[in-house]
């Protein structure tokens, strides 16, 4: 319908041509025809993409623009607006769905408009009446527009009997509008024309309205009734149901409308969502059963327009993961260079249960560093997802399903800790990795992910993981390269117990636990019988760690013994009832407790150093307080990393071997001891020719000290790379080269046992002995140099000591005015004054020691050297 208005505003005459419906993209580049816009002409224009925008550059001002429509009853208003600035009380849009007159700003003009801002930075429905009064009949949430900038699709309808619904859309997607509220309201019954009118104050303000996208058509009523889309359990007492539309609020809450028929208790309230609607939530008094699935009926809601639910149903379960529902299945740490995958890191999950698990709110994290919360996404039973940076989505979306949150923690190539936790914090799965997963040197350079063997078995350890065999160099995505049936049949393996106090002892474990199988106390005993268990914890997040609390406390320096019973793994497999380990409380340490025992500075091109240490106290010790560090070309103290980074104990007369890779020593030197082995976070640098090695404890203060030399080793070596320097005496001077020797052959090291080239203790027969009366210098582990031992019954005596052949002559001067304690003792190597191999034969060692009182003493003996053997 057509028809030709004569309007008079003020001083000026305006022809309006009145549309039925309106459909105005403007693309026909202008607003002065089809339809025609009035008004304030010059404060509007058109911009490039085809938006209405304000352009009046006077503050303070006002000014509208208009066409006409004469729809209102059964009518929908659709308008796109986008604001480049906060809102407030002098800076809004009113928008006119129905005015009697083309001149908006009039205070005579009467009809029904929306404001985007005000006060409450809100988009409300008004009424304007005569003389200017305005009534608020919809008062839509207060701060939606209380942002620098908002793109709103905005929405209204009116129905035949004069229904109001005002909805907004602020993603401007067309697919998330929000219900603001509805009225009826029916003071007036007709139309002339829409518009705009701006309300501006500052320069700040100016040309920031851009108007889009205005639709005026019928609207056509909504018949039919609501249904459910789906039904979905938010905790145990909390279920959601989302309608495909949004629900009237009137019959929303009676819990008569809901039923469930497997379901013992009752609904306590049901609330629709603030924000969505179409979102109802129910409340439980009783919780649902884990694992079930239950069925709801819902019956006599109704949506916006009336129409009322007969009845409706939708199956849902209440399932809270279990620990290993959902399993890191697959990661890369070190991207570079790439096989065929995008240069990124990334972890993929994979679903091993038989429910669809949501992981709204999970979280990855390695040590000290979690993720932000995924986003909600329904992890399939049996299928991946992987999780990345935000950045890092759009470059493996090509792969799969992903999922990016904020914070995506850096994974360390060689060595991290790994955990996934639930939104409640649960830990679900935890994996501690380091480059020994890979068996293929090459692949360890980077650009291989590493894959799960078998999903089934998350707990077998190391030997469930392996490089991808992808061309690509990994499967995100997708099933594993390498996957497998990995059965685990071998039974748990206590490797070592702690005491973090008096009533608390930590055993330690070579895989995870079941947790049913630890919690029994009487599976735990200690040698003494008034050492009893009062409860058990499995401990997060690797669960390889047992707490235990005891009923009386350990006391100080008894060394108990535990031994555990009926602990298995998460197969099945039940530790050994023989298996036992010491335990007791630690002591402070202090200088030469622990000494430096045995290093490894030369080691070949694909090995590491290593530190060999030694309780020579009556005290047991904890590895985690003591440091190891060496000194800097300005002699200061450098390089100071910890002995362990968790409760470590060294019993009395035990040995503690720390180096970067325990698996390289125990290939390298046979009959490495497995139990005194320790993988160390990092080590000071070890120079092949010389350096220091210093032991500190808690207080920083140095407990022992070597500056090793490569010339200690037997001068007859011909190759030192993969041979270690041994401790000779544990109470001799650390930093005596004649202290140290090369250790023998065949292995070239005794990492974590007894060394080849340790002596016995000083003899208090003779003021000089000697150690052997044959020695034989080949570096054969048996009687390689000769020890001589001294013992004076006061300080101060000067000692010398030379070597004489059969004849007489004068072979070697060992010592000259060397200043002698009460009691210690030097070696010698067997070789001559110039290092060079004596003939076998009889040797005579003579020595001279006197002291400042004039005391004067003389020592003869023999020793044979046999160089035959």
């Amino acid at each position: 319908m057509l028809r030709c208005l004569m309007v008079s505003c003020c001083c000026w005459m305006i022809t309006v041509v009145t549309y039925a419906q309106i459909n105005e993209q403007f693309l026909d580049s202008n607003f002065s025809q089809n339809p025609y816009w009035g008004g304030d002409t010059s404060s509007w224009k058109l911009n490039a993409s085809l938006e209405l925008q304000s352009d009046n550059l006077v503050a303070n001002s006002s000014f509208y623009l208009s066409t006409g429509n004469t729809k209102l009853t059964a009518t929908q208003w659709d308008v796109e607006v986008k604001l480049l600035f906060n809102t407030s009380s002098v800076n809004y849009v009113d928008i006119y769905l129905a005015a009697n007159s083309a001149n908006l700003s009039s205070t005579n003009t009467t009809g029904y408009f929306v404001r985007l801002g005000g006060t409450q930075d809100e988009i409300s429905l008004y009424r304007k009446n005569t003389n200017g009064v305005i009534v608020k009949i919809i008062d839509g949430l207060d701060g939606v527009l209380n942002a620098s900038a908002s793109q709103i699709k905005l929405r209204v309808v009116c129905s035949a009997s004069h229904q109001f619904i005002l909805l907004r859309d602020l993603s401007s997607t067309g697919a998330d509008y929000e219900i603001e509220g509805q009225v009826v309201d029916s003071t007036y019954t007709s139309s002339g024309f829409f518009g705009f009118v701006v309300k501006q104050s500052t320069s700040s303000f100016f040309q920031k309205h851009f108007f889009s996208h205005i639709s005026i058509k019928d609207f056509v009523p909504d018949i039919t009734p609501p249904h459910i889309v789906n039904a979905t359990t938010v905790d145990s007492n909390r279920l959601n149901i989302l309608f495909n539309e949004p629900i009237h609020s009137a019959n929303i809450s009676n819990v008569q409308n809901y039923h469930i028929a497997n379901y013992m208790g009752s609904i306590d309230s049901v609330q629709i969502d603030a924000n969505n609607k179409s979102l109802a939530h129910l409340f439980f008094n009783q919780s649902f059963l884990n694992g079930r699935v239950y069925q709801i009926v819902v019956s006599g809601v109704a949506d916006y327009f009336l129409n009322i639910l007969n009845q409706d149903s939708a199956t849902f379960y209440y399932y809270k993961p279990q620990r290993y529902d959902v399993v890191i299945h697959e990661f890369i740490a070190d991207p570079t260079p790439s096989e065929g995958l995008p240069e990124v890191e990334w972890i993929e999950l994979r679903n091993t249960s038989p429910f669809p698990i949501n992981l709204s709110g999970w979280k990855i994290s390695d040590v000290g560093n979690a993720s932000g919360p995924m986003a909600p996404f329904v992890l399939q039973p049996d299928s991946m997802v992987i999780v990345c940076s935000s950045a890092s989505v759009s470059s493996l979306s090509a792969f799969g399903n992903v999922i990016g949150v904020t914070g995506f923690p850096s994974l360390d190539n060689d060595g991290d800790l790994l955990s996934l936790f639930a939104e409640d914090a649960t830990v679900i799965h935890s994996l501690k990795y380091d480059m020994t997963l890979y068996r293929n040197d090459l692949k360890k350079l980077g650009g291989w992910s590493l894959e799960m063997i078998d999903a089934k078995n998350p707990c077998a350890g190391k030997e469930n993981w392996r490089e991808s065999e992808s061309n690509t160099g990994g499967t995100p995505g997708n099933f594993n390269s390498v996957e497998n049936i990995n059965l685990d049949e071998q039974a748990p393996i206590l490797l070592r117990a702690y005491a973090t106090d008096s009533l608390h002892v930590v055993l330690v474990m070579n895989e995870p636990l079941k947790e049913a199988s630890v919690l029994n106390a009487a599976s735990y005993h200690f040698d003494q019988p008034e050492i009893g268990v009062h409860s058990v914890t499995l401990l997060a997040p690797l669960f390889n760690q047992v707490s235990l609390t005891l009923s009386h406390p350990l006391q100080k320096g008894v060394i108990y013994h535990l031994s555990v019973e009926r602990l298995c793994d998460c197969l099945g497999n039940i530790i050994e009832a023989s298996k036992s380990a010491r335990v007791g409380l630690p002591d402070s340490s202090d200088s030469l407790d622990i000494v430096i025992n045995e290093i490894l500075f030369n080691p070949s091109v694909d090995g590491v150093d290593y530190v060999e240490l030694y309780n020579r106290s009556s005290h047991i010790i904890d590895a985690s307080k003591l440091f190891i560090a060496n000194r800097n070309s300005s002699g200061q103290m450098d390089n100071i990393v910890p002995v362990a980074i968790s409760p470590y104990l060294i019993y009395p007369g035990d040995f503690l071997l720390i180096t970067e890779n325990t698996n390289w020593v125990k290939s390298q030197f046979f009959g490495a001891d497995d139990n005194a082995l320790l993988t160390a976070v990092s080590m000071p640098s070890m120079n092949d020719d010389e350096g220091s090695v210093v032991l500190l404890n808690a207080q920083g203060s140095i407990m022992d000290e070597v500056d090793y030399r490569a010339n200690w080793h037997f001068k007859l070596l011909n190759v030192q790379e993969n041979v270690s320097l041994e401790r000779i005496s544990y109470e001799a001077v650390s930093n005596d080269p004649n202290n140290w020797h090369s250790a023998a052959a065949p292995a070239f090291g005794t990492p974590g046992y007894k060394n080849t080239q340790i002596i016995n203790k000083v003899s208090n027969e003779a003021m000089v002995n000697l150690s052997a009366k044959l020695i034989s210098p080949n570096n054969d582990g048996q009687d390689d140099y000769l020890q001589i031992q001294f013992k004076f019954p006061t300080p101060g005596f000067l000692l010398s000591a030379s070597v004489f052949d059969g004849s007489g002559r004068l072979i070697r001067l060992l010592k000259q005015n060397y200043l002698c304690g009460t009691i210690g003792n030097f070696n010698w190597d067997g070789l001559g004054e110039k290092s060079e191999r004596l003939p076998s034969g009889i040797y005579i060692l003579y020595f001279e020691a006197f002291n400042l009182q004039g005391e004067k003493k003389q020592f003869k003996r023999v020793v044979v050297i046999d160089n035959h053997q």
